[in-house]
C-alpha cells in the first residue's frame, strides 16, 4: 500500500498514533537534567 492510496482519515490516524508514540514523545519535549552532589557516607570514606 503506498501512501498517495491512504484516505484522509488514514492519515490522520497515522499522525494521530505518531504523536502519541513514546519515543516522538522523548525526542519533541525539552530535556533538563539537574545534577547534584551527595554526601559522602563513611563507607566511601574508606
Amino acid at each position: 500500500m503506498a501512501y498517495d492510496d491512504l484516505t484522509e482519515e488514514q492519515h490522520s490516524r497515522l499522525l494521530e498514533i505518531a504523536e502519541n508514540c513514546p519515543v516522538h514523545k522523548t525526542f519533541s519535549n525539552k530535556i533538563k537534567i539537574i545534577s547534584s552532589l551527595l554526601p559522602q557516607t563513611e563507607y566511601e570514606h574508606q
